[in-house]
């Protein structure tokens, strides 16, 4: 065996030992495992932007047909980092042995995951290479029994298939497949032996064909997380890989996290305000909009019809945000009211910096747990978050549009800055303010920014409480509660933690090898190791300790971690790729 094999097999073993030892946590007082994985984003060309929105519209328009038609390891949360399309956030995700990585958008709005094969006709060239199934030693097609959403059976083969109104879809053959979220390394061997230990059986749509968007969007494919048995959480729940039926999204303007099975609170800058999950048999994730305000006064809108149709969805697959378009002539009034006159249009704006700064706060008013209106969740949206900037720098596309004949979407622009909590075990929806992508990764403490300074002198972050009376106090129970905690630790520092562990570990191994060699039979000294050893570890580890616990009474997770290792996130180190 050679040294250079060697080496590779104590790097893979490190990593792997390194992911359980970070796995653990303590969770309510029970002893749990934790994994973190990254969400990236790439920032979306100007030259997109009517495609865009019309790509979004197709997806509010047809979302609830879709979902009509169609020795382990238990980890208390899998978390994994996000990174951003067009617009979108990302994920990671490796299928089979030997390892193949893809890039996925992650979509609450559907429940299925589907990537280009290398069978695919006119798939486009996307962040990583195609799948190819022939390649990997643990793939199996499915048969038509085995998957229930079957659009079509050929030679006993399940196909599934999507389509949208503009134009755009894909078909795809059910392949079973060892599948890993979030990854390590991009060394395959390393990557094969995550698989092995924490790898889980999963259907994944090996695609065939696709036109329109899908074939210029950067990401290889889609992960669906909609309130369905098909998705990766579930599969991983009935692996046995997580223990709570509930992830989380944290978005950033650079990237993010995705925690599967539970909540990570490092990031948290105020508590969790909840809305509860309305019943719904389209697998999506719909809330209650009571209200929708421009700088605190009501649009006056009746709930029912913003809450119209099939209703108000949380889809991070969309990047705007839509409503009833009964609504539209009030906002327009409204919003032209507050901005001194400026008219808010779907077309481009152009805004100097004075304007921009003193353009309004648009709030969507969520139902609270309790019903009554003492709790409701209320988010507010500077324009940095209602606004596109185009990439001229001096005009601006809305994000926020009044346009559907009923029901609307909450998209993922909105998500920007926050931890959205989708706990399905407890139906119900969390929101909290939130620091996680890769700016707040390299520092101990957060700081707020520049916009939401602005805004935090006027309205609430993210909720405030409606009184009986219906009038809105926009004052915030949670602003004056915002802290600063311990962000995360990059992704390069676990890495070089990895690699140095290797090296002590390969040196302290060659040091005893030539020993054994030149002295074979040498009697080693007996001597007994200081006394006061055993308790200066004890004291480190206890030091090195970093709690991670909700600020808000009512979290169903409270969690600590119980390892000695700092924090950090699974998968490659994606800020040189983004420098580029």
């Amino acid at each position: 065996m050679t040294w250079k094999t060697i080496l590779s097999r104590c790097t893979a073993s490190v990593a792997v030992v390194a992911i359980w030892t970070y796995a653990s946590v303590v969770v309510s007082g029970q002893p749990h495992k934790l994994l973190k994985i990254p969400l990236y984003k790439q920032q979306q060309p100007s030259m997109e932007l009517p495609h865009r929105l019309a790509h979004q519209q197709a997806r509010a328009h047809r979302r609830a047909l879709e979902e009509a038609s169609i020795v382990n390891v238990t980890f208390a949360w899998s978390e994994s980092s996000l990174g951003v399309g067009y617009g979108t956030h990302y994920a990671e995700i490796y299928l089979g042995i030997p390892a193949q990585r893809a890039s996925v958008i992650v979509d609450t709005g559907s429940h299925l995951t589907a990537l280009p094969c290398s069978t695919c006709a006119g798939c486009g060239q996307h962040t990583d290479p195609i799948y190819d199934v022939s390649k990997s030693t643990t793939a199996a097609y499915l048969a038509c029994h085995d998957f229930d959403s079957c659009r079509s059976c050929e030679q006993d083969r399940c196909y599934i298939s999507q389509s949208y109104t503009e134009g755009s879809m894909w078909e795809a053959v059910m392949v079973d497949e060892l599948v890993w979220v979030g990854g390590l390394s991009s060394h395959s061997g390393e990557m094969d032996e995550v698989l092995k230990t924490f790898g889980f059986r999963f259907p994944v749509g090996c695609q065939t064909k696709e036109t329109g968007l899908f074939i210029t969007q950067k990401e290889n494919g889609i992960m669906g997380l909609g309130r369905h048995h098909s998705t990766v959480m579930s599969y991983m729940l009935k692996a046995g890989r997580v223990t709570h039926d509930l992830f989380t999204l944290c978005f950033a303007s650079d990237g993010g996290e995705l925690v599967f099975g539970g909540v990570d609170y490092s990031h948290h800058t105020s508590a969790v305000a909840y809305t509860p999950l309305l019943k719904d048999s389209f697998a999506s994730y719909p809330v209650h909009v009571r209200d929708i305000l421009v700088n605190g006064v009501s649009l006056g809108i009746d709930d029912k019809t913003i809450n119209s149709g099939k209703g108000v969805i949380v889809d991070s697959g969309t990047t705007d945000t839509f409503f009833a378009a009964k609504g539209n002539r009030r906002f327009m009034r409204a919003f032209e009211r507050a901005a001194g006159g400026l008219d808010y249009t779907e077309q481009r704006m152009k805004l100097s910096d004075k304007e921009l700064q003193a353009l309004p706060i648009i709030s969507i008013v969520l139902s609270g747990m309790k019903g009554d209106g003492s709790d409701d969740v209320q988010l507010d949206l500077p324009a940095s978050k209602y606004l596109t900037i185009a990439d001229d720098g001096g005009s601006y596309s809305s994000n926020v549009h009044f346009s559907e004949r009923s029901g609307g979407v909450l998209g993922a622009g909105i998500m920007i800055g926050l931890d959205v909590i989708f706990d399905t075990e407890n139906n119900r929806v969390g929101f909290a303010d939130s620091h996680c992508g890769k700016r707040h990764r390299n520092t101990s403490r957060v700081s707020l920014d520049t916009a939401d300074q602005r805004t935090s002198e006027t309205s609430t972050p993210i909720a405030s409480t409606t009184v009986p009376n219906d009038s809105i106090d926009i004052t915030t129970s949670l602003s004056a509660g915002l802290i600063t905690r311990q962000a995360s630790s990059n992704i390069g520092a676990f890495i070089a933690n990895v690699i140095l562990i290797s090296l002590i570990g390969v040196a302290l191994g060659v040091i005893i090898w030539a020993k054994w060699r030149m002295r074979a039979w040498s009697r080693i000294p007996s001597s007994a190791p200081p006394a006061d050893i055993e308790s200066m570890l004890t004291s480190n580890e206890i030091e090195n300790q970093t709690p991670l616990s909700s600020s808000s009474e009512g979290s169903p997770l409270r969690a600590a971690r119980k390892a000695w290792s700092p924090t950090f996130t699974i998968g490659p180190n994606r800020e040189d790729d983004d420098d580029e």
